[in-house]
This record gives structure tokens, sequence and C-alpha cells, in this order.
């Protein structure tokens, strides 16, 4: 079996992450959306750093029994939430176009 180059691996990794992003924001009701325009802008820096956060605690050595295994979830979280922003910030030029346009 022919091992995978980096391309159809980065492919094989925007499909999982696409198809976990559209089921859990279909299940969670849009609830990081819905955070953002509750809490403002700032909650993208805060999450993403949490994110971060937990990805640096791993290496540092908390010691998990498989620490590539949590090192990759934590960085398709971390890759999730910045799509999820920039979904967001769209989302958000969208209704101001739409606005300037009532105008």
């Amino acid at each position: 079996m022919k091992s995978k180059n980096n391309g159809e691996k980065l492919e094989l990794a925007c499909d999982f992450l696409k198809g976990i992003l559209k089921s859990k924001n279909k299940d969670y009701d849009n609830s990081f959306e819905k955070t953002v325009k509750e809490y403002g802008l700032i909650t993208i820096p805060i999450t993403l750093e949490h994110k971060l956060r937990r990805i640096t605690n791993i290496i540092k050595g908390h010691k998990p029994h498989c620490l590539e295994e949590q090192i990759d979830d934590s960085l398709m979280d971390l890759a999730g939430y910045a799509l999820l922003s920039v979904v967001v910030l769209d989302n958000r030029r969208e209704k101001n176009a739409k606005k300037s346009k009532r105008r």
C-alpha cells in the first residue's frame, strides 16, 4: 500500500474537520457564533488561546497516554475554531452589508 503524500493527508484532514464542524455546529445549535454575538469578538482570541494552552500543557509534560493523538485532537479543535471564526466574521460582514444597503 502506497503511503499518502502531504497533499493527500491535508485533503483527508480538511474533509474530516469539515464533517466534524458541520455535525457539531448543528448539534450545538451554532453556539460559537451565538457566544460571539453575546460577548463580542474577544470571544475568538480567548477561545483560540484556550486551545493553544491545552496544546502547550500536553507538550510540557502532563504525560497523556497518547501524546500525539491528544495533540492532534487539540490541533483539530484549534483549526475548527479558527474556521468557525472566519465564518462568524463573514456572517457579520454580510449582515452589515445588508444593513448599509437598506439605508
